[in-house]
C-alpha cells in the first residue's frame, strides 16, 4: 500500500501531536486538522499543512480530505456521546467520497467486541462500526490507560503542589500504562501494513504497574514524596466536570450533559475496569509486539521527560 499523503484529525490534541511528529519523522506528507492551528507554530511543524474543519460541517470535512491517501483519527472524547456519533457519521460519509484508502482509528479507550452496558465503552463500538461501514480498510487501536493522563492540568497540580495521588485506583490495582508517543508509533506503523486491516488491537504499555509502583516512580521523578488518597469514581467525575466547565463552560463536548450524568458514566466506567474479566487496562503486549515490533517506553523514562515544575 503506497501511502504518502496522511491527514490527521484531532491533530492538535495531546494524542494527535505525537502522531504528527512521528509521521513527519518517517517522511509522510502531513495535513493536520484542528480548530487550534496555533498549536503548530513551532518550527518543528514547518512542513505540516494545517487547516480547520468542523465535524458538524460535512463540507469542511470533504474539503479537508481532498487528495489524501490515509486518515488518522481520534474523535472528541467525553461529553455528549450521541453528538460525537453524529460527528463520526459525518466524517465517515466524507471519507466514502474521498480518495482515502486506509483509516487508522485511535479509539482513545479500550472497546468491547459486543455491547457491555457501559456507555463510554459501548460508544467506542458504535464509532468503530460507523467507520467500518465506509468500506475503506480500517485498522483500530484500542489503548487502555495513558501515562500522559498523569501530566494533565487535572492531575499534575495534585502531585507537584499537594504531594498527593488522589484517584479511584486501589494501591494494588495493576495496569498497563502506555504513553502517547508509543501509540503514535503503532499508528504510523499501520500505514504500511495492509495486513492489519480489519484488526482491533488492544494496546497497553511495556510493563504492568500497580498504583503503589506508579506513585513511587512519580515521587522519584518529581523529587518529593507523594502520598496516596483514594476517592470514588463518582467524585472524580464531578471534579472533572467542574474543571471542564470552568475552562470552557457547558458547551463543546459537555453540551447537553449534566454533572450527574457525566459522573454516573465515569462511575460505570471505573466499576467495569475494576470488576470485568475483560480487563480493559491490561493488554497482551507480547502478542502485539510480535505483530507490530516497536521500541516502547517504560514509565520511569516517560516520567523523567516531563516538566514537573510547580503550577
Amino acid at each position: 500500500m503506497n501511502i504518502k499523503n496522511v491527514i490527521i484529525f484531532g491533530a492538535a490534541g495531546q494524542q494527535g501531536r505525537p502522531q504528527v511528529r512521528e509521521a513527519l519523522r518517517q517522511g509522510y506528507r502531513i495535513r493536520a486538522v484542528s480548530r487550534r492551528l496555533d498549536a503548530f507554530n513551532d518550527p518543528e511543524y514547518k512542513d505540516v499543512q494545517t487547516l480547520s474543519a468542523d465535524y458538524d460541517v460535512p463540507a469542511s470535512l470533504e474539503a479537508a480530505l481532498e487528495g489524501m491517501d490515509a486518515v488518522l483519527v481520534q474523535l472528541p472524547s467525553g461529553g455528549n456521546l450521541e453528538h460525537t456519533l453524529g460527528q463520526c457519521a459525518n466524517l465517515s460519509s466524507a471519507i466514502k467520497k474521498s480518495t482515502v484508502r486506509l483509516i487508522v482509528y485511535n479509539t482513545s479507550n479500550w472497546g468491547p467486541d459486543t455491547p457491555c452496558g457501559v456507555p463510554i465503552y459501548d460508544y467506542v463500538l458504535k464509532f468503530e462500526e460507523t467507520f467500518r461501514a465506509t468500506g475503506v480498510p480500517l485498522v483500530i487501536f484500542r489503548p487502555g490507560i495513558f501515562m500522559d493522563n498523569l501530566a494533565t492540568p487535572f492531575m499534575k497540580p495534585m502531585f507537584v503542589n499537594e504531594g498527593v495521588y488522589r484517584y479511584p485506583h486501589t494501591l494494588d490495582a495493576a495496569y498497563d500504562w502506555i504513553c502517547h508517543e508509543d501509540l503514535a508509533k503503532f499508528m504510523i506503523a499501520a500505514l504500511q501494513r495492509p495486513d492489519l486491516a480489519g484488526r482491533k488491537i488492544h494496546l497497553g504499555g511495556r510493563e504492568r504497574l500497580t498504583t503503589a509502583q506508579v506513585i513511587a516512580i512519580l515521587s522519584e521523578a518529581i523529587g518529593r514524596p507523594i502520598r496516596y488518597e483514594y476517592i470514588t469514581s463518582r467524585k472524580l467525575g464531578e471534579d472533572l466536570y467542574d474543571l471542564t466547565v470552568a475552562g470552557q463552560g457547558t458547551g463543546g463536548v459537555l453540551a447537553g450533559v449534566t454533572r450527574d450524568e457525566y459522573a454516573a458514566d465515569l462511575e460505570a466506567f471505573y466499576d467495569f475496569v475494576d470488576h470485568s474479566p475483560l480487563k480493559p487496562f491490561q493488554a497482551d503486549m507480547k502478542k502485539v509486539l510480535a505483530l507490530i515490533p516497536i521500541q516502547m517506553t517504560d514509565m520511569r523514562t516517560w516520567a523523567g521527560r516531563q516538566d514537573w515544575s510547580r503550577t
